[in-house]
């Protein structure tokens, strides 16, 4: 079968796929008018080259799409071509019939050089020498002398689809504008099947090219209507405005005047004078709000802004006690600041009083402190401070609570120097009032009930404490002392120091009458029958039924062996008689030893008893040496001597040795009396 083209009359609907037609074949002839929509094109796929010029009116140009890099330097009659350093440069027209020619370096005008087209005779000639007289049924040759082609005529229902072979139909047995879009398979014509510069603007239905189609950069001035130049050829106008010259911006050839800006009139755009804003009670650093009114603004006298404080109400930031301070003041009656949370529907509350200052929530919330991102107090909804942490040993005591337990842990009460610190327990009516109490100015710890001092820690570690209202006996002494009642008469001393000996107690006695009164006591114990003892105010000891008593347990005794002879040293005992110091002169004397005398003959009864302070007659006497001028009785010799050790005596001791010496006694009156009763007989 000679080689031929089949009409579209032969081709069934949807036969031709993409498989069948052949890369690069669809040319612009075989597209329909319209046939390519957006969906048909590939993002991007839209290229400077492909836009033809004067096709890209206002409405295809996307809102502040057109800036001025991509109208810099245009002017009517000039094109941009790239020069030698890739720079954009200015390229005048060229002569009439001229063509674009590029050398590889430089684009210049020249003369179309395209070899002359064969004329139409030697087209039939040639295509007479092809075609010959047809002699298979139903084929023939017609030549149309009119414009030069050539057409195949084949009969109808010649060919039907069995007497074609797959993939037998190529692209030259198909006839021009044979192939439409009943041939043609949704969606089967891809990019490889079109034709470079195939796509012209008659296949582009409108409004079908989009940004996304448009490729970065690939839009110029040769592809920008008139309508971005001229007014006057504008047939869609971008807002009645026009780019001319490269360089002013017009609006219906005006480009206004000073001071003017561009508005819109509703049905296009006019250069009008700034429309005035209003700002009442304008003043300098007032915050400007609305006011309700067009054009119309608000100087707030009550909000300013220094461009450091932020004023309510103020007129000048009062930094108070932080000096230089700067922050915001809030100068109205009962301020307030509301903290509001919308999400939980919780309300708290800062602000100033004639009560005070208060922060407040409205809401069952605790209130926290936080420093270093770590809590450090806490007032808790149920009015209970935690300081330090949230811990609570006893929900029924512990209102405050300090501390928390990882170490050390303490609360300081800061007082004046000469005043004193305290903390207070109180009932409602304030009746029954007790405190701990610290003095500065005496610097002692004092507990006091029902406003009444009965306990205190002295600064030297005393402790003392009393019943009644009367002052402590001795206030400013360093030892531990108990008054007993309202006139201090009775009291208990426990005290370690350089005066007294270690470890002991010490019962003092205060009162008018003299040491010697017997019916004064240090000691009374007494039970429900009768007093048991009694350790007298004049140093005596009574005790009921005289149960005196040594412990003489054997077996709390070793070394155990027969005294020797105690006579001569009880004979050598001075027995004197004498008034103590504190005794009244009179001729009732007591009865009694010198330490002095016997430690002359047994120091073993000698003890040492406590240091009092001594005269200087005293020392000096001691040392047998008369008192130097200048030295009178009562006068300490020196701060070393000041003291003297006081001598006692184990009078227990003597008692044991004076029984001794009168068994010995006993023993010589024995023989005496037997030689005595023989002499007789």
């Amino acid at each position: 079968m000679a080689t031929t083209k089949i009409p579209a009359e032969f081709l069934a609907d949807n036969t031709i796929v993409a498989l069948s037609i052949a890369e690069n074949i669809i040319s612009t002839r075989e597209l329909a008018a319209n046939g390519i929509t957006s969906a048909q094109i590939a993002s991007n796929a839209i290229l400077t080259r492909h836009i033809d010029d004067n096709q890209i009116t206002g409405d295809q140009i996307a809102d502040n799409s057109v800036g001025t890099p991509q109208l810099a330097g245009i002017a009517r009659g000039k094109i941009i071509v790239g020069d030698a350093s890739g720079n954009p440069a200015l390229l005048s027209l060229g002569s009439n019939g001229y063509v674009l020619k590029s050398d590889g370096s430089d684009i210049t005008w020249a003369e179309d050089a395209t070899v002359a087209a064969l004329t139409t005779e030697q087209v039939q000639d040639i295509a007479g020498a092809m075609f010959s007289s047809n002699t298979e049924t139903g084929i023939a040759a017609t030549y149309q002398d009119g414009d030069g082609t050539i057409d195949l005529v084949i009969g109808a229902n010649v060919i039907v689809s069995g007497m074609i072979a797959q993939n037998s139909i190529l692209t030259r047995h198909i006839d021009d504008n044979q192939v439409t879009t009943d041939q043609i398979a949704a969606n089967t014509i891809a990019t490889a099947n079109i034709a470079d510069n195939a796509i012209d603007g008659t296949k582009i239905a409108s409004n079908s090219i989009l940004t996304r189609h448009i490729d970065d950069d690939q839009v110029t001035g040769a592809q920008l209507a008139d309508a971005l130049t001229v007014v006057t050829s504008v047939t869609t106008p971008l807002v009645d405005a026009a780019i001319v010259d490269g360089e002013n911006f017009k609006v219906n050839g005006g480009q206004g005047s000073d001071g003017q800006v561009l508005t819109s009139t509703g049905s296009g755009v006019a250069w009008e004078a700034a429309a005035g804003t209003t700002i009442n009670n304008n003043a300098n650093n007032r915050l400007i709000t609305g006011s309700g009114t067009a054009n119309t603004l608000e100087g707030e006298s009550g909000l300013i802004f220094d461009g450091t404080n932020l004023l309510l109400g103020a007129t000048s930031y009062n930094a108070g006690a932080f000096g230089s301070a700067t922050g915001m003041n809030i100068k109205k009656p009962r301020p307030q600041l509301l903290l509001e949370d919308t999400d939980n529907n919780k309300d708290a509350y800062f602000g100033l009083t004639t009560a005070g200052v208060f922060l407040a929530t409205q809401d069952a919330l605790d209130i926290q402190f936080h420093t270093s991102d770590a809590e450090r107090m806490r007032i808790t909804s149920a009015g209970k401070v935690h300081i330090g942490n949230t811990f609570s040993a006893d929900g029924s005591y512990d209102n405050l609570v300090v501390g928390t337990g990882a170490g050390n842990e303490g609360m300081t009460i800061y007082g004046a120097a000469n005043g004193a610190s305290s903390i207070a327990f109180a009932d409602p009516n304030d009746n029954d009032v007790g405190n701990i109490m610290y003095d500065h100015s005496s610097n002692y710890l004092a507990t006091i009930v029902n406003a009444t001092e009965r306990t205190r820690i002295t600064n030297g570690g005393a402790f003392k404490t009393k019943q009644g209202t009367s002052a402590y006996a001795n206030s400013t002494s360093n030892y531990n002392e108990i008054c007993s009642n309202a006139d201090a008469t009775a009291n208990l001393l426990v005290r370690q120091g350089s005066t007294y000996y270690a470890d002991c107690i010490n019962l003092w006695y205060y009162a008018s009458t003299g040491p010697n009164n017997v019916h004064s006591n240090f000691i009374h114990a007494f039970d429900q029958q009768a007093t048991r003892a009694k350790l007298l105010s004049n140093g005596g000891f009574a005790n009921y039924q005289s149960n005196d008593s040594n412990l003489c347990d054997e077996r709390e005794k070793k070394n155990i062996v027969a005294s020797e002879s105690t006579w001569n040293d009880v004979k050598s005992w001075n027995i004197k008689k004498f008034h103590y110091n504190e005794d009244e002169n009179s001729d009732a004397k007591r009865y009694g030893v010198i330490a002095q005398d016997i430690e002359k003959t047994n120091p073993e009864l000698i003890t040492d008893w406590e240091k009092n302070k001594a005269s200087a007659q005293e020392l000096w006497q001691e040392e047998d040496k008369p008192l130097p001028d200048g030295v009178s009785v009562g006068d300490e010799k020196t701060p070393a001597q000041a003291q003297v050790m006081r001598k006692a005596v184990k009078e227990q001791q003597m008692y044991i040795m004076t029984i001794k010496a009168l068994q010995e006694a006993l023993t010589e009156i024995d023989s005496l009396k037997a030689r005595i009763t023989a002499l007789e007989e």
